[in-house]
């Protein structure tokens, strides 16, 4: 949290699986903070997982292992939504 708290990002990839903080919870602190544009990165892609990343405030969802095309489409859709 503390790099964030010093640094601005137009983009966060978020590992939903963190050995100190999970996703889960470092993005609930975030959303306190700023609406910074986050990815959940994971390998669990069950829709379970994926809406509970939804659920929590992450604005996109990329499945392990992923391609850049993945990534850079799923940006590109979410800076489509906030125009």
């Amino acid at each position: 949290m503390s790099l964030f708290q010093e640094n601005k990002y137009d983009l966060i990839l978020m590992d939903c699986e963190m050995p100190v903080m999970d996703g889960f919870e470092a993005i609930l602190k975030i959303r306190e903070l700023e609406k910074t544009i986050i990815l959940a990165v994971t390998a669990h892609v069950l829709t379970e997982h994926k809406e509970k990343c939804f659920e929590v405030g992450m604005d996109g969802f990329i499945g392990k292992p992923f391609y850049i095309e993945n990534l850079l489409n799923t940006y590109s859709e979410i800076l489509k939504k906030q125009k």
